[in-house]
């Protein structure tokens, strides 16, 4: 019976190495469930696996995201290198990692979006949204993008108010326009 157990274990290892392989030819809906079947791999196996993928520009962003989340989960405390937003490789070692949800730079935007809520109901809820997505797709940099979170705050706030408006577009507020448009391309 345990020969019959590690014979179906192989299998299934096997099976969940072939679909990495197609990996890169994959949506980016397809290549989240393949982290989740990859997450069934013995750590090693994981590992080398996401280490190789993670630095792959043809991987969503927020797959290779969700690739470091799945080491900083395992507590892996050796370095790698991660694919950013702006196409640069960075070394991190995922176990020093804080979780995205508790990223400094989140947890004061949503602060100051939970605040705004007494001002606009509305806009409160899709700015706690789009810096939930903005976090996970921007993870582990989040801070270092967004550089000053009450000033981030502030230039959505006016971005929307514009979107509203259809108000001229200032130059300072174009290149945060296409700073936050770089994040959902």
């Amino acid at each position: 019976a345990e020969n019959f157990m590690s014979q179906n274990e192989r299998q299934k290892i096997r099976a969940i190495h072939q679909d990495v392989a197609r990996l890169l030819s994959m949506s980016p809906m397809e290549q989240l469930v393949m982290i989740q079947q990859m997450e069934e791999l013995p750590y090693h196996d994981l590992v080398e696996t996401i280490k190789k993928l993670i630095i792959m520009p043809k991987n969503h962003l927020f797959v290779r995201a969700k690739m470091l989340e799945s080491l900083v989960k395992v507590k892996y405390n050796q370095p790698i290198s991660y694919l950013t937003i702006e196409d640069q490789l960075i070394e991190v070692v995922p176990e020093t990692l804080p979780r995205p949800d508790k990223q400094l730079a989140y947890q004061q935007l949503m602060a100051l979006a939970e605040k705004y809520e007494d001002q606009n109901t509305q806009h409160s809820a899709l700015l706690q949204e789009e810096f939930a997505m903005q976090c996970a797709l921007l993870y582990p940099i989040y801070e270092r993008y967004i550089i000053d979170s009450k000033k981030w705050f502030a230039d959505t706030l006016r971005f929307y108010a514009q979107t509203d408006e259809k108000k001229q577009i200032t130059e300072e507020n174009r290149m945060f326009m296409e700073k936050r448009k770089n994040i959902f391309n």
